[in-house]
């Protein structure tokens, strides 16, 4: 067995008995949270393009380390601050499911990122920092990085 296998072994079962479950459930939820305001709508590769930021994000030194820290970080996604924000639970929950599998390859090593390392994303077409660089157009977004 490689050791590249064991570690991926070792980090499941981590995953599946550990007491941070409630955090992970947490992470998950607000990862369809933003799904669903994102990209509800659009295909499953629009989703999908939308979590790859994430988890981009999630990755990059400039953003925080947790889904709901970058959701909640000041200016980045301005309904997070509204409560009673879904409207259409049985989308909401269509989402969730799908985002809740992303989540889980991620945390186990296995994702794959489908944006070449895009860390913004937006529909305006304007640069989202003085730096950034368009990688791309899919869906009505514009992806960064």
């Amino acid at each position: 067995m490689s050791k590249n296998t064991s570690v991926k072994i070792l980090t499941t079962a981590l995953i599946l008995l550990s007491p941070l479950k409630v955090y992970a459930q947490s992470e998950d939820k607000c990862l369809a949270t933003m799904v669903y305001m994102e990209a509800r709508g659009q295909s499953d590769k629009g989703k999908k393009d939308v979590v790859d930021v994430m988890f981009n994000r999630l990755r990059h030194q400039a953003f925080p380390k947790t889904i709901c820290g970058n959701i909640n970080k000041k200016g980045q996604y301005p309904w997070a601050s509204k409560k009673n924000s879904i409207k259409d639970t049985d989308e909401y929950n269509s989402i969730h499911s799908a985002v809740s599998e992303q989540y889980k390859l991620y945390k186990l090593g296995f994702w794959k990122d489908g944006t070449n390392g895009a860390i913004y994303f937006n529909s305006s077409g304007r640069k989202p920092t003085p730096k950034s660089k368009l990688l791309f157009k899919r869906q009505g977004h514009n992806f960064y990085i």
